[in-house]
């Protein structure tokens, strides 16, 4: 996607691409692309058009969440272009460093970041036992 602009890309793609999901009774389309924070189908929160485009997926042993980001060097190379971040820390230290991380790349998602990750690290808590009622 490097050799046109992000504009001209995303008018291309806008309303045809693969992650692409209509949803009945809603104005809106989503996008189930993993490079998207928010799940909106916008250019600002699309990853695929987009330079510095970031997104946060749930480790494969459900014990924290990865952080991808596209390295801007490698735009011409998808096999290198994502680099991916772990976060297997308690769920505040791993927060902080994700807002940290946020602040030097892209400061507009940081917020929408944090609540994708705080979700995944709430969904990967065991349940509780809830006891025996008496009778």
């Amino acid at each position: 996607m490097c050799s046109v602009s992000a504009d001209l890309a995303w008018l291309a793609i806008k309303k045809n691409h693969r992650f692409l999901m209509k949803v009945n009774n809603t104005k809106r389309r989503f996008s189930m692309d993993p490079m998207n924070m928010t799940g909106f189908n916008g250019k600002r929160h699309c990853g695929l058009v987009n330079e510095k485009g970031c997104g946060i997926v749930p480790t494969k042993d459900n014990k924290g969440f990865t952080l991808l980001t596209k390295n801007k060097k490698k735009l011409n190379k998808p096999a290198q272009m994502v680099t991916k971040r772990t976060f297997k820390n308690k769920p505040r230290v791993a927060l902080h460093k994700l807002e940290k991380t946020m602040m030097g790349y892209r400061e507009d998602l940081k917020e929408s970041a944090l609540i994708k990750a705080s979700c995944i690290l709430e969904s990967q808590k065991p349940k509780r036992q809830t006891p025996a009622k008496k009778a």
